[in-house]
């Protein structure tokens, strides 16, 4: 799968664009990874360059947009809570609005507020983590959450989530059975071979019972070592 990826880097060390394979049927999934610039003057013409590349069809139209944004869109995402600078915002929501994205987490967990950053100094807090999803594709996402992330070298929380193939064939988690554990409890053992033994002689009753008789003998809907075997199970 890996060596299928294809990278375009529009700016460097901000945004990188990953194209991969993601189905059977040769379909890609394109995620735009960001890392917004902190400084407030350079938010703003971030946002617009990035909007200029989708407007000028340099970069394909992607899937999902994820990474620190370095602003919230909700004041509720700070603590203590305040809004961001409101052009930079509205720069952002164009930009989502124009791709049809929703933040994914929370609309999975819109009674929830949670953090994934807290400022050292000053105990800060806010939410500036976030994947964007198109609506489509969030359609078949999965377990949203948030996290810390176990890279030593990182004091942000990861958010993330699980996107499954809407085609992909459903697999069941198999056919039930004791675990191998538990067969090193002699007592268990010992049961197992009573029950065993007994279920082999009420097979045989049963056997015994019906020699002889036709089909039409038995009684209607009469499964009786059906019975047995259930009751053994």
């Amino acid at each position: 799968m890996w060596k299928d990826v294809r990278t375009i880097e529009i700016i460097p060390g901000r945004v990188l664009m990953l194209i991969t394979q993601w189905r059977n049927n040769g379909e890609t999934i394109k995620i735009l990874n960001v890392y917004a610039p902190n400084q407030k003057p350079e938010q703003l013409a971030f946002w617009q360059k990035i909007k200029d590349n989708l407007d000028n069809r340099r970069i394909p139209k992607p899937d999902i947009i994820l990474g620190n944004f370095n602003i919230v869109e909700d004041s509720a995402d700070r603590l203590p809570a305040h809004p961001d600078d409101n052009k930079v915002v509205e720069a952002l929501k164009d930009i989502k609005s124009r791709l049809n994205l929703v933040d994914g987490w929370c609309t999975e967990n819109p009674d929830s507020i949670t953090f994934t950053y807290t400022q050292e100094a000053t105990k800060a807090q806010s939410r500036i983590d976030r994947i964007y999803i198109s609506k489509k594709m969030e359609k078949h996402s999965r377990n949203w959450g948030i996290t810390h992330s176990r890279i030593e070298t990182t004091d942000h929380k990861i958010t993330h989530t699980q996107i499954f193939d809407p085609g992909a064939p459903e697999i069941s988690p198999g056919r039930w059975s004791i675990p191998s554990y538990a067969l090193e409890n002699s007592n268990l053992r010992k049961e197992i071979v009573t029950l065993t033994k007994t279920l082999g002689n009420k097979l045989a009753a049963h056997d015994n019972r019906e020699e002889g008789q036709n089909e039409a003998e038995l009684a209607p809907n009469s499964h009786p070592k059906q019975s047995v075997y259930q009751e053994y199970k």
